[in-house]
């Protein structure tokens, strides 16, 4: 909700306008001040769940934080190290990340 507002729900990525005047003429003329949405295909929604997934270890590194591996394979119908082998080698090598059994986590 509100100027610039972003939204992930039902694999549509939407945002509201950014323009304050623009924002406040659509909801006077009874319009949702969306600037723009879309459906997200497979692969992008995979990056997405992996992506908000791993913010939430960002920070205070809790127990629940990370990428669960087995729940990205139940929803993804692939492991993330089918999908994302590369770039979490990468990652890996840089220091950037690590798993501890079946989380993938942001190393603080």
């Amino acid at each position: 909700m509100g100027i610039s507002g972003r939204s992930f729900i039902n694999n549509v990525e939407s945002r509201n306008h950014r323009s304050l005047t623009r924002y406040y003429q659509m909801l006077e003329e009874n319009i949702f001040p969306l600037e723009r949405a879309r459906k997200l295909d497979k692969k992008e929604q995979m990056i997405k769940f992996f992506i908000l997934s791993i913010q939430k270890s960002s920070g205070i590194n809790r127990a629940e934080g990370g990428v669960d591996k087995a729940l990205f394979l139940r929803l993804c119908g692939l492991s993330a190290n089918e999908i994302f082998r590369k770039e979490l080698a990468v990652l890996k090598n840089l220091g950037l990340i690590s798993e501890a059994g079946k989380r993938v986590r942001v190393r603080t």
